[in-house]
């Protein structure tokens, strides 16, 4: 067997860990979650991932049902709310942000979003573990769409359930603030003079070195 393609190997049969790590959040481990996001690679970080996952089933009374995905077809945002339904809760908030079509004065015809994943998922992970931390929230859930989009599709969406409204109402603020200022999601548009430009690259190129 040849052993140079064992990480692969191993991150091709650990993939639906990663989903599995980001249900069960915590805060141990911060050097060796350090060291995955700066080497950021297959091996290191699904092993990094199925490491976390695995540690969490031994902290089942600490498990909170939080997500952040990345997705690639239209939003169905009816079937992220009724997922999120809970007879606890009296609150649901929400925040769909949509593609419209001007920016800066110019016509827009489409948009196009582009991500680092593993670290996006990560980061916006982090994010939502933090939303809990600061607010007294019963679930919080993200989707972000990749790839080509048009007009008035959602390009994101965020969901916030609680007990009371005005905990939801702040927890979702938080949520798409942050997200908006440190994940490492990038966005095109294609205006109707035939020209496009992608934003806020000049800062996300200094932050995690990504170039067009």
């Amino acid at each position: 067997m040849n052993v140079s393609h064992l990480p692969k190997i191993i991150a091709r049969l650990i993939d639906p860990i990663i989903v599995l790590y980001t249900l069960f959040p915590n805060r141990q481990f911060k050097a060796l979650k350090l060291f995955a996001l700066e080497q950021m690679n297959d091996f290191c970080f699904y092993i990094y991932s199925t490491f976390l996952a695995f540690f969490s089933f031994y902290n089942f009374k600490n498990i909170k049902f939080v997500m952040f995905e990345l997705y690639s077809k239209p939003i169905e945002v009816e079937f992220f709310r009724n997922g999120m339904m809970s007879q606890e809760c009296g609150g649901f908030v929400t925040f769909e942000g949509w593609v419209r079509n001007h920016n800066d004065g110019k016509p827009v015809l489409r948009l196009e979003y582009e991500a680092y994943a593993e670290l996006a998922i990560l980061e916006g992970q982090r994010i939502l573990n933090e939303a809990r931390d600061q607010f007294p929230i019963k679930n919080v859930r993200v989707v972000h769409r990749v790839g080509l989009l048009q007009l008035k599709e959602v390009a994101v969406w965020v969901g916030v359930a609680a007990v009371h409204r005005d905990e939801a109402f702040e927890a979702c603020r938080y949520v798409i603030d942050e997200i908006k200022g440190r994940v490492p999601i990038w966005k095109k548009e294609f205006f109707a003079d035939g020209t496009s430009v992608w934003t806020r690259c000049e800062r996300c190129a200094g932050e995690h070195g990504h170039v067009h």
